[in-house]
């Protein structure tokens, strides 16, 4: 494990300014990202993602004994791997180090080094150094980017119910992104948000429903372990995150 590697040693978006310091265009890189200081970050999304991944996240030394004996369970009944149990620390180790394999070999090589991650850095760095490397679908990688792309705002900047959405994303990124994309050619009665062109080729970004039943989920996660009041629950349910992707199509 090189703490080094896992804070800072990760593809990012490079920006083009004027001698005034005004944005003139961004290149991105393979993985469009945006490294965020974790004090950027809202306890809403922080919170969120510890809610619903991980949520002895702050208690247990890299593993979590009581998700691993559940999976195990779970894995010998199915005959096959079909729950995880990984901890936050392990996923940034998968993300970091290994493949997503679905293999015991995987699995245990991601224990060992999840339990290295903990002893080389503070929770808050393991936060900080996972959510800037996590995938959150249409080649968005980290919450700033995701911010950006699914709302044209900072990260600092969302609200509640946007939180539950963004973090929501992480158990099936290609399920839960807040829109679909596909050839403007192929559209047929789907919602179109917005359209855009890739190397002279039009797209459309198409409505998905399903990022937004995750979205009760991560918030009813997140009034159990006490993060919000059943008054802010209940606010972010009836907000229409749906009406908020304002992404700036290109």
């Amino acid at each position: 494990v090189n703490p080094e590697n896992i804070k800072y040693e990760m593809s990012e978006n490079s920006t083009i300014v004027d001698k005034n310091g005004k944005e003139i265009d961004s290149i991105r890189t393979s993985e469009n990202r945006e490294i965020v200081d974790i004090e950027k970050v809202p306890d809403y999304l922080k919170n969120a993602f510890v809610a619903a991944e991980d949520r002895r996240f702050y208690k247990h030394s890299g593993i979590d004994p009581l998700s691993i004996v559940g999976s195990a369970l779970q894995n010998l009944k199915s005959g096959s791997i079909v729950r995880g149990g990984s901890t936050l620390t392990q996923q940034l180790a998968r993300n970091t180090y290994l493949s997503n394999d679905q293999t015991y070999e995987r699995k245990i090589k991601e224990i060992f080094l999840a339990l290295d991650i903990e002893k080389s850095l503070s929770k808050d760095e393991i936060l900080e150094a996972y959510m800037n490397r996590v995938f959150l679908g249409q080649n968005v990688f980290g919450v700033q980017a995701a911010a950006q792309t699914y709302f044209s705002k900072d990260v600092s900047e969302l609200s509640l119910a946007e939180c539950a959405t963004i973090a929501g994303i992480v158990q099936s990124p290609t399920e839960f992104a807040l829109f679909k994309t596909i050839p403007t050619s192929e559209v047929t009665n789907e919602k179109v948000l917005g359209e855009f062109t890739i190397d002279g080729q039009k797209y459309s970004a198409i409505y998905n429903p399903k990022p937004y039943e995750r979205e009760k989920y991560v918030l009813e996660k997140m009034n159990e372990e006490g993060y919000i009041s059943d008054k802010e629950y209940k606010d972010a349910l009836n907000e229409d995150v749906a009406s908020s992707i304002t992404r700036k199509w290109r």
